[in-house]
């Protein structure tokens, strides 16, 4: 039953990350045509029909912003994000520029930050119920129904105003983060997507566990009722067991024991702000 628990939910987890990073140089000799989004040093540009040839990424303009450099702190943002770039750009406080619809070409020596738009709801749909017929599906569809409204990708944890994600390791020496999980198997491009997936899943859950810790303690600096600060631990309990079983089902795909790795930043803490 928890193996079906899992796989009825992997289509809505999907959706936590359909931008996916890429690097300049992987896609100069691909032909994909679809939706980027391209970030140089002082504008980014939401491109739609986009496509790559050896020297630069064309594409029709649907979104621009300008900003007055690409700062250090931006650019390590945008590395660890997997926010859409309307939500980048309010993050950033990007400034919304005119001149959408024109098209736009831009060089792949004035890349910083590349995102690729890949819808991999369907994808994950397709290798789970792909792999289960008649009765099977059938749970995996009440199972989904009970699930989806709970689901989420945890509570982002933000560091001196950037978001901060955990990061992954081999577990070499498990810690416990990690448990072994048989799921029904799938094709291996599928189970590539869902390894994917569920590791992001994993790694926003984990940073979430601190999220919730450090709103336990804001609110008791800011004097708030009981019922407040129980429910904030609370909360963190819970997204310990959502990363356990994230990271499982992240390592069941991928083949080989995943875990969080050290989260320092944890102990960096802003400033209360009461307004926030």
């Amino acid at each position: 039953m928890r193996t079906l628990w899992v796989l009825g939910t992997a289509a809505l987890v999907a959706g936590c990350a359909t931008w996916r990073a890429e690097a300049p140089a992987d896609l100069r000799s691909s032909a994909f045509e679809g939706r980027f989004f391209v970030v140089t040093k002082d504008q980014a540009l939401q491109l739609e029909e986009a496509r790559v040839d050896e020297s630069e990424i064309v594409g029709k303009t649907v979104a621009r912003w300008t900003f007055p450099a690409l700062k250090a702190e931006s650019l390590e943002y945008l590395q660890n994000t997997n926010n859409s770039p309307k939500d980048i750009a309010n993050e950033l406080s990007w400034e919304p520029a005119d001149r959408t619809g024109e098209t736009a070409r831009v060089p792949f020596a004035d890349v910083a930050v590349l995102r690729k738009y890949e819808p991999r709801s369907g994808l994950t749909a397709i290798a789970i119920f792909g792999g289960f017929i008649g009765t099977i599906a059938l749970a995996l569809g009440i199972a989904a129904l009970v699930v989806l409204p709970h689901l989420s990708c945890g509570r982002p944890l933000r560091v001196r105003g950037r978001w901060v994600i955990t990061s992954v390791a081999p577990a070499a020496e498990p810690a416990g983060w990690t448990e072994a999980l048989a799921l029904a198997p799938v094709p291996e491009a599928a189970r590539r997507v869902l390894a994917d997936v569920w590791t992001v899943e994993a790694r926003a859950e984990h940073a979430a566990v601190a999220a919730f810790s450090k709103l336990a303690l804001e609110l008791m600096a800011l004097g708030a009722p009981p019922d407040l600060v129980a429910r904030a631990n609370r909360a963190a309990i819970q997204e310990v067991e959502h990363a356990r079983l994230c990271f499982a089902v992240a390592s069941a795909y991928a083949g080989r024991a995943l875990e969080p790795a050290p989260l320092p930043e944890a102990l960096a803490g802003d400033t209360p702000d009461l307004s926030r």
